[in-house]
């Protein structure tokens, strides 16, 4: 009993004092959370508290260009809130300027659900669909490399297993200059 109880101070202790994570942000309902066992809870908090660190210390590669690359995403599904199951969602499209990262809204198709895409174009590559609790996609769970088809080509059935997790989606991407 003393150690249900000391694990629930800490689960608490690390939800509110070290983490802003919601359930949500974890890729859970609140139903499906608070059904999971304290120490699971636990072990998926440490989990995101120890990748938020590190993309608070990743320092990316910087080209110190002056452009843009036009981001196109259509087709396939994404995961949406509420149930977390995969929608089929809306157009998106956004420019995302060299050397930055951006957050856009993915819209259900069907319903109102919305997610959050995070993308970042650093040095030669596109980094999309970060994981918020698997290590080895803290940064991103599908990269792009740059290259001469860039000025305008499409990435075919491309699935993500990071936040959003598309599945089978297309990406066209297109360099803008000035």
């Amino acid at each position: 009993m003393k150690a249900t109880i000391l694990l629930s101070c800490l689960v608490m202790a690390l939800f509110s004092g070290c983490s802003n994570a919601v359930p949500e942000d974890l890729g859970f309902t609140t139903v499906a959370w608070n059904k999971m066992p304290l120490g699971i809870q636990s072990d998926y908090l440490v989990k995101y508290n120890n990748i938020m660190s590190y993309r608070e210390r990743y320092v990316p590669t910087r080209l110190n260009i002056d452009r843009s690359l036009s981001v196109l995403i259509s087709g396939g599904t994404a995961n949406m809130p509420n149930e977390f199951m995969p929608e089929k969602y809306k157009l998106i499209s956004f420019s995302i300027k060299q050397d930055s990262c951006e957050t856009i809204d993915v819209l259900a198709e069907e319903s109102n659900n919305v997610t959050k895409l995070n993308i970042c174009f650093y040095g030669h590559k596109l980094l999309i669909d970060p994981s918020n609790v698997d290590k080895d996609h803290a940064l991103s769970s599908v990269r792009l490399f740059e290259s001469s088809l860039w000025h305008n080509f499409v990435y075919r059935n491309i699935t993500t297993s990071g936040y959003v997790s598309f599945s089978k989606a297309n990406i066209a991407v297109k360099i803008l200059t000035r």
